[in-house]
């Protein structure tokens, strides 16, 4: 039986599922332990998102659609299409 079913959900929404509906008498540390031997994170937001990376490692693109003016639906889409990056 897998109790894994649901690895998007966060650490208390996984202790709440697996307690009330699957019926596990599960600690929180259990739970957060299993997430890291699986790599799993729940999906949503992470710390410091908006921050530029660190290293040689990180390429920066410029913003490409700085001086196009966007003048009928979809051409933003195409005009993309065409750079390679």
């Amino acid at each position: 039986m897998k109790t894994y079913a649901h690895p998007w959900l966060g650490v208390p929404r996984m202790k709440a599922w697996l307690q009330k509906d699957k019926g596990y008498q599960i600690n929180y540390k259990r739970i957060v332990c299993l997430y890291k031997l699986m790599i799993t994170s729940a999906i949503g937001p992470k710390p410091n998102t908006s921050r530029r990376g660190k290293g040689e490692l990180h390429k920066i693109y410029t913003y490409l659609l700085k001086n196009l003016k966007v003048e009928h639906s979809n051409q933003v889409w195409a005009w993309v299409s065409l750079i390679s990056l």
